[in-house]
């Protein structure tokens, strides 16, 4: 893919734990049955569970609505950091707008991937309960005592279809510890049947800690 890529180091001094998750019993439940294949596809991707080396999947409960926050905030409307061509955005744009607009909701996700490695939906609340992130508690090494083999955890934006929901934009991050973790944005088109990714020129953005 022909695409001008901006690394983005995440740096978390000074956050504030004000900004926390809600309350997950309050959120509207995803119940995008097309949205979990997209999700499926990138999570089998064979680098996923390699470079988190994971025997099996943490993935936080709730979408992270801000690519590249550890807590989640509210984006800024219709700001992502995937910019497609003029030529990409007559194929990929409408999914991108949409994405915009879905991720303006947080929403509550469902046991609905389908997966070879086994996974857990964690809470927020239990995951920051857990990690204390922020303060001379925080504690990875109890997290990793709770879900061993698990690489740390996983955040999943909802995703963004074009009116035929045969391309999808989606974003996903992995943390594994104090200033470790990345992520990126997926641009996905389905192919007999399948979600594979999609090929675009423009530019995005990822982000390493």
């Amino acid at each position: 893919m022909l695409r001008k890529t901006f690394l983005l180091s995440i740096l978390f001094l000074g956050l504030s734990q004000n900004f926390l998750f809600g309350q997950t019993n309050q959120l509207p439940v995803y119940e995008n049955e097309t949205a979990y294949e997209v999700y499926s596809a990138v999570l089998s991707y064979p680098e996923a569970a390699q470079q988190s080396k994971s025997k099996n999947f943490v993935i936080r409960q709730e979408t992270l609505r801000k690519f590249g926050a550890f807590l989640d905030v509210e984006p800024a409307p219709n700001k992502i950091c995937l910019r497609p061509d003029a030529e990409s955005a007559k194929i990929i744009g409408t999914a991108v707008a949409d994405f915009i607009k879905v991720n303006q909701t947080k929403w509550l996700l469902q046991e609905k991937f389908k997966l070879e490695i086994p996974y857990k939906l964690v809470s927020s609340k239990t995951i920051i309960s857990i990690i204390n992130p922020f303060t001379e508690k925080e504690d990875w090494k109890e997290f990793y005592k709770q879900y061993p083999d698990s690489g740390g955890f996983i955040d999943l934006s909802a995703v963004g279809f074009n009116a035929e929901k045969t391309v999808a934009v989606v974003s996903k991050g992995g943390w594994c510890g104090s200033l470790c973790g990345e992520g990126e944005y997926h641009v996905l088109q389905k192919k007999d049947g399948k979600w594979i990714p999609l090929e675009w020129k423009g530019e995005f953005c990822n982000w390493v800690s």
